[in-house]
């Protein structure tokens, strides 16, 4: 969760987001007047009619018949048209707002608008050092060195390298779906094979793209789902929807987590719901497809097995190797 001076940086980013939108827009308005005399007088005119109607409401005056919203429409209608025939678009002179939905203020119909929860999402990504993590590790700095085409798999007759190749190749064709909330990808081998490294390789794309990134590793994921799970808070209401909404999350090393009912549960509900809505979600693990269904579930062996690019790595441990090489 954000703790306090980070949700104050928060709000304090949508403050200056809307006093930019503020000057920009009077610096646009001043342009205009200049221009477009006739602009002025609309706004002057509306502005009066405005003050006359909320004088009349507080002195209990009744109205003179006219539908206030047809007013202000056809108000609108006469401004846009003065707008584009003096040769600026017609929407020119309203507030410039990063966030539409929300008018930068980051709060929508009382909930947190989308545009906040990515900004939280980011947020909480720096707070964990990832964005230097990914200067390192992304598809331009994979190596297939570390990969011997001595070894060999049983099940397939591939080499170590081949493997690690088609795994490069199904990696960066999932992060290519990132766009549309469907790079599910499962990346499965033993300890020290890249798999965290491929994770952060999608992990890149996705930043890159703009796209909000969460990245737990499964303990650090189990430990937060507890705390969450019977709390009532508007905090932990706020964290399962990040959970669910966030373009990308990362699940690292899964398995390392000490597991029971509750951990399967709860990572079959989130599997399942961003699969549903549609939001990409990178898993990576030591277990096999049936270990994982003996681990947890049938169910999220199924959800996985189903909707998720499956990449298996072999070949010995590369922090050992590059070890070994320095030595």
């Amino acid at each position: 969760p954000l703790s306090n001076s980070e949700y104050e940086y928060l709000l304090r980013t949508y403050d200056e987001k809307r006093t930019r939108a503020d000057r920009i827009l009077a610096q646009r308005r001043e342009e205009v007047y200049s221009a477009l005399p006739q602009v002025r007088a609309l706004d002057d005119a509306l502005a009066s009619d405005a003050l006359r109607r909320a004088r009349n409401k507080v002195l209990g005056k009744p109205e003179d018949g006219t539908d206030p919203d047809a007013a202000v429409a056809e108000y609108s209608a006469q401004r846009a048209s003065l707008l584009t025939q003096g040769g600026y678009p017609a929407d020119y002179l309203e507030p410039p707002y990063e966030c539409p939905l929300c008018g930068d203020t980051g709060f929508r119909d009382g909930r947190k608008c989308s545009c906040f929860l990515q900004a939280q999402a980011a947020l909480l990504s720096e707070r964990d050092h990832l964005g230097a993590v990914l200067s390192e590790e992304n598809f331009d700095t994979f190596s297939l060195s570390f990969y011997p085409e001595t070894m060999k798999d049983e099940a397939s007759g591939m080499t170590a390298r081949e493997l690690a190749a088609r795994a490069f190749s199904a990696a960066r064709r999932a992060a290519a779906q990132l766009p549309q909330g469907t790079c599910n990808v499962y990346i499965y081998g033993k300890a020290g094979l890249g798999k965290t490294f491929l994770t952060h390789c999608v992990a890149k794309e996705a930043r890159d793209l703009g796209l909000g990134t969460l990245y737990f590793s499964a303990p650090s994921l189990v430990e937060l789902l507890g705390d969450i799970s019977f709390a009532r808070t508007e905090e932990a209401s706020f964290e399962r929807q990040v959970l669910r909404t966030a373009d990308l999350l990362i699940i690292d090393d899964l398995g390392a987590e000490l597991t029971n009912t509750f951990v399967a549960a709860s990572l079959f509900r989130i599997v399942n719901e961003r699969l549903l809505s549609r939001r990409s979600t990178v898993i990576s693990s030591n277990l096999s497809l049936p270990q994982l269904r003996e681990t947890y579930s049938d169910r999220l062996y199924s959800r996985i097995a189903s909707g998720y690019t499956v990449i298996r790595l072999i070949g010995e441990d590369i922090r050992i190797r590059k070890m070994l090489s320095v030595q």
